[in-house]
């Protein structure tokens, strides 16, 4: 009976010791439970957070990719642009110096017939018959005058000087004559200057 006692005690200490053991790795499996459950929950929480960013970067890499587009396209529009207007400019260059070349000429043609107008114009003044007939007036007004200071002479003086009064007035009178037979002849000439200068401006081109 005693030896069933001790072994029965021995049974029930290899048991204990088996379930402190047991109850040891219980503790610990909970332990690594509760460890993965937290590395679990990290991971995931990880996970959520990298999903998100992956989207948000992708949708970011698709703006990115139509802002990349748009850029190339206005790149290639600024630079045919650039291209039209460097070709713009050239044409503009060139047309600017045509018009300049252009304005060149038509104020040296202005200037010349604007001179060759003056000419004219004096040539056609001084062989007008309101010049011709001014010089008329003077030579015969001078002459008027000549002659009535020789005849206030002849009235106030003796008859010595009635005679040189009288060669004086037949000396004036000649002189009239040839002033005026001059002014015919220059004016004659000048008629001609101008007709002959008339008809070179009219067969010129203009």
């Amino acid at each position: 009976m005693s030896d069933d006692v001790e072994l029965l005690g021995k049974k029930v200490d290899k048991h204990r010791g088996k379930l402190r053991e047991q109850t040891t790795v219980l503790e610990m499996t909970r332990k690594r439970v509760r460890d993965t459950e937290q590395d679990r929950q990290q991971a995931e929480r990880e996970a959520v957070r990298l999903r998100k960013r992956s989207k948000v970067a992708r949708q970011e890499a698709r703006r990115l990719a139509s802002e990349a587009k748009r850029a190339d396209v206005r790149f290639a529009a600024s630079t045919e642009d650039e291209t039209q207007a460097r070709r713009d400019l050239k044409k503009a260059e060139k047309a600017l110096a045509k018009r300049q070349e252009k304005l060149d000429r038509a104020k040296v043609a202005h200037a010349t017939t604007l001179a060759q107008t003056r000419v004219t114009e004096q040539v056609r003044d001084s062989s007008s018959p309101s010049s011709a007939a001014k010089g008329a007036t003077s030579s015969t007004r001078s002459g008027g005058r000549s002659r009535s200071t020789v005849g206030r002479g002849s009235a106030a003086g003796t008859p010595a000087s009635k005679k040189t009064m009288s060669g004086r007035t037949s000396t004036a009178g000649r002189k009239s004559s040839t002033r005026s037979n001059s002014t015919a002849g220059r004016k004659s000439t000048t008629r001609r200057k101008s007709t002959t200068s008339k008809r070179a401006t009219t067969k010129s081109p203009t």
